[in-house]
């Protein structure tokens, strides 16, 4: 295991990432308020104290016990994940757009989502996870994500260390190849999605499309590849640019961001005011859409 602690100019609040719709597969942590977080063959467990966030990692080398512990990379690593620094910056943005716009939706939507950031999440795992959310609530989606990584994803398990620091057990999420059998994925609760999960799958396993490419492809480009998979509409290859790509630009359009849309911005989002981070706005307007009422983090 190898412990870390990272700081920011501005706070990250693990509940509410946890609670904003782009992950699926953070869960209780081993310790007391903590996360247990599998991302990209790694797995951590994250919690906040005095303002950081301190992070247990338990990846191993080789990927399952009884391999040595490898600890290179994991500071790197993790704060990339956590979207770090660029949300830090779009915080000092947020509060100087405050300064100006004090009574805005905007302003009001970040001091309900204060501590949020944006997740730098593997793409394939994005975009499956996003073609399984498809039309479904959340418990399902996590539900049926989680039987995915223990059908088709490696196992791995740390025991507890010494001192009687806690284990962990977690599967990784499949390889493309391991999904390519629409028969396969039967009994997941995938329902309909199971043919759209497939050809995803086998569009990147075959290398058809290609998601490392994709990653430095412009924009709209990009979203229009997207759409021509089965299955992935506007929304779903929005959220994979957003989530998986790092296209901060990326606006997803659900039924909660239209019901702002409609209620706070009927001449229109002003998107000239955020070129850059549209989609770290959309992801404050979505938490605050969800969880109205609540006060800045501060």
């Amino acid at each position: 295991m190898n412990k870390i602690v990272i700081t920011s100019s501005r706070p990250l609040d693990l509940d509410k990432i946890a609670a904003s719709g782009q992950c699926f597969r953070w869960a209780p942590g081993p310790i007391a308020g903590s996360y247990l977080i599998p991302a990209s063959g790694r797995c951590a467990a994250l919690y906040s104290l005095d303002g950081a966030i301190h992070v247990v990692d338990y990846t191993v080398s080789g990927g399952s016990h009884p391999a040595a512990p490898d600890y290179r990379g994991s500071l790197h690593f993790w704060e990339n994940y956590l979207g770090l620094p660029e949300a830090a910056h779009w915080w000092e943005e947020l509060e100087t757009y405050a300064r100006r716009e004090p009574e805005s939706y905007i302003t009001r939507a970040a001091a309900s989502a204060y501590g949020m950031t944006l997740l730098r999440q593997d793409p394939f795992e994005t975009l499956i996870s996003f073609i399984v959310s498809q039309n479904n609530n959340i418990p399902r989606i996590k539900a049926s994500i989680e039987a995915l990584c223990r059908r088709h994803g490696r196992r791995h398990y740390v025991p507890t260390a010494k001192g009687n620091f806690p284990g962990a057990e977690w599967w990784d999420f499949p390889e493309p190849e391991a999904l390519t059998d629409k028969d396969k994925l039967q009994g997941l609760g995938l329902g309909y999605r199971d043919e759209y999960v497939a050809a995803a799958a086998r569009a990147v396993a075959s290398g058809s499309l290609s998601l490392s490419v994709l990653s430095i492809t412009p924009h709209l480009e990009a979203r229009a590849r997207l759409k021509s998979l089965l299955g992935v509409g506007g929304k779903v290859a929005e959220c994979v640019c957003l989530y998986g790509l790092g296209m901060t630009q990326a606006f997803p359009v659900d039924v909660h961001i239209r019901r702002v849309l409609e209620r706070e911005f009927p001449e229109g989002f002003p998107f000239h005011r955020f070129p850059e981070n549209a989609g770290f706005i959309q992801q404050l307007l979505f938490y605050h859409e969800l969880h109205p009422g609540e006060a800045a983090g501060k």
